[in-house]
This record gives structure tokens, sequence and C-alpha cells, in this order.
């Protein structure tokens, strides 16, 4: 590999497994997901009445909830009315809207003023949706974030439909982190091979499967940061070095064909096998979003020391739901 004259890359994985071989099957005809399924469906049917009955009772309705069950009750409703988290992908495209919770002195919420901040985050979802120029797309998800004030991050997935290629999948050579686009500056200022390797590997994720009349509904677990260097791996997943003081060249930071090829097998070994198998993730485990940026460490000369990546990970857990419980979801 080019990148090797200057520094070290070092990729350390304690298990292999064939990608074909990790597809997500029902592990019986019971259908265990589909049983857990019926309970997270009643959940989100609770919540979706309780707007309801708040918003057709406004003056007289008094009911309250946590800002904690607010931001969990329209995070699983926002997906579970349009999210298609096991659809498979070509690309995929990251948004983030801001939403307000109007508080009160308790900290929590009217359920009314819940049900009027869902109607506007759908809206600014809706917009995200159209203004996101793919041609057959879906929202593969929805991940609410809250800090500690009233201000509520929505992160919103959107994919464009497409079937994994097979093969060697790059042709082209690309920048490493800086969003300098290919190697001959195509898509400068936008994107760069970090990018371009996770729209590949978040396409081509492991899917699951529902029976039929059923489909699958997505609660959202948690988001983790996996820094290259940082990882819970036995070594590094992408890591360049340099001597105090001395640069890197335009060729050592560039990754070729071959090179994006390899370090998309190592990630996707790395994403859909060992950190599953490490966090110890059930069967229907369901990465939501993935975005893999490069991070450059530079000294006071800002002289580049050394090039890893950052691995940030949308985990979820997928469920599947009889569509007569609760209805599939729909384009915004």
């Amino acid at each position: 590999i080019t990148v090797l004259i200057a520094g070290a890359m070092i990729t350390m994985f304690s298990c292999t497994k064939d990608k074909s071989e990790i597809t997500t099957q029902n592990e019986s005809n019971d259908c265990p997901s589909c049983k857990t399924g019926i309970e997270l469906a009643n959940k989100i049917n609770n919540f979706k009445q309780r707007l309801k009955y708040a918003n057709e009772n406004l003056y007289k309705d008094g009911d309250e909830m946590t800002k904690e069950e607010a931001v969990e009750g329209m995070e699983l409703l926002i997906n579970a009315s349009h999210g298609f988290p096991a659809e498979q992908y070509q690309k995929i495209s990251i948004d983030t809207v801001e939403i307000v919770l109007p508080l009160n002195e308790q900290g929590n919420i009217a359920v009314t003023d819940v049900e009027t901040t869902y109607s506007g985050m759908q809206t600014l979802i809706k917009d995200v949706f159209d203004n996101t120029n793919y041609s057959d797309k879906h929202i593969v998800s929805v991940m609410l974030i809250s800090g500690d004030d009233n201000v509520v991050k929505a992160i919103t997935t959107t994919g464009e439909k497409g079937e994994d290629p097979g093969g060697n999948i790059f042709t082209d050579c690309w920048w490493y982190g800086e969003e300098l686009g290919m190697c001959d500056y195509t898509g400068a200022g936008e994107t760069d091979g970090g990018d371009a390797l996770a729209e590949e590997l978040f396409a081509n994720r492991p899917s699951i499967f529902c029976p039929q009349g059923y489909h699958v509904v997505l609660s959202i677990e948690y988001s983790e940061v996996f820094e290259g260097n940082e990882s819970i791996c036995t070594g590094y997943i992408f890591y360049l070095q340099n001597s105090y003081g001395v640069q890197f060249t335009d060729s050592e930071k560039k990754l070729y064909a071959n090179e994006m090829n390899y370090w998309y097998d190592q990630e996707f070994e790395f994403l859909f096998t060992t950190l599953p198998q490490s966090l110890n993730k059930p069967s229907n485990w369901l990465m939501a979003s993935l975005r893999i940026d490069g991070n450059e460490h530079t000294d006071e000369n800002y002289t580049i020391r050394w090039i890893n990546h950052i691995n940030m990970v949308t985990y979820g857990l997928a469920f599947c739901v009889k569509d007569e419980v609760l209805a599939p979801p729909t384009n915004p």
C-alpha cells in the first residue's frame, strides 16, 4: 500500500467472517423479534393516542410527560411512521435540524405541546427529505439527541435505494480526510475517501427480514464514536504517522482504488462482525447511521503528524411488527 512508505497502517482483527454470512435471519418460525415487536408497537400506539387525545381536547387536557418520555416517544413514532431501516441503499445524506421543547418549571412538558412540537418536527424533516436530491429515496432513520437545555437535535439519515454492486466497489482514487473529493478534485469541498467508504458500508450493511405481513420498526439504542487508534478492536483500523516536522506528500494522503477496497473490507469486518460481537449485540441489531471522518493531528508548525479516522455509528434494534397492529411507514 502506497501510504506505508511514510508511516504505518496497522490492522489487527481478532475474527473473520464472509460478508455473505452476516445477513440476519429470523432465528425460528416463531420470530422472536415479532413477540417483542408487539410490546414496542403498543408503546408507540399509546404515545400516538396521547398526542391525538391532547390535540382533540386542547382546553381540558392536563396530561404531562417528562422530557425523556417526550424525546423517546417522538423518536419512536417518527421512525415507525417514516423510517425504512431495512432497505438497501447506495447513497446516504445526513442532515440535522433543531427543535425546542417548551418545558415548564418542573422540567416536564404538556402533551399538547409535545403534539405541536412533533408536528413541527415532521415538517422540518419533510423539508430535509424533499430537498435531498435523490431519485428513489427513503428516510432510513431519525435520531433525537437531547442536551441539558430544551433544544433537541433531530439527525435524519436519508438514503438512495440501490443494490450491492459486488466485487471491488471502488475504481477511483480519493483524498483522505480533507473533503478534497477524488484525486482529480471531483466533489471538492463536499466529500472525501472517508465519506465514500461510509456511503458504501452503510448501503451494504446486513439486513433484517420479517415474515410476510410484518415490517421492520427500529428502536434506536445509542450512538457511539470509535476512533481509529482508540477502538475496542485489538489494533488500529486506519493510522498513518510521520516523523516530527516531516509533512505527508500528496501521494501519501491519497487512497487509490485498491486501497479504498482494502479499507472497505477492513471496516466491514470491524463494524459488522468484530464490533457487534465485542458489544454482545443481539441478533436483531441494525446500523441506523454511519459517518467516517478523517482526523488530522498537527504540531505547532501545523505539520500533520498523523492521520486516523473516527467512526460515528448509530445502532438500533429492529423488531418485526404486524402491519395490522402498526401501519407500515410512508414517505413524509
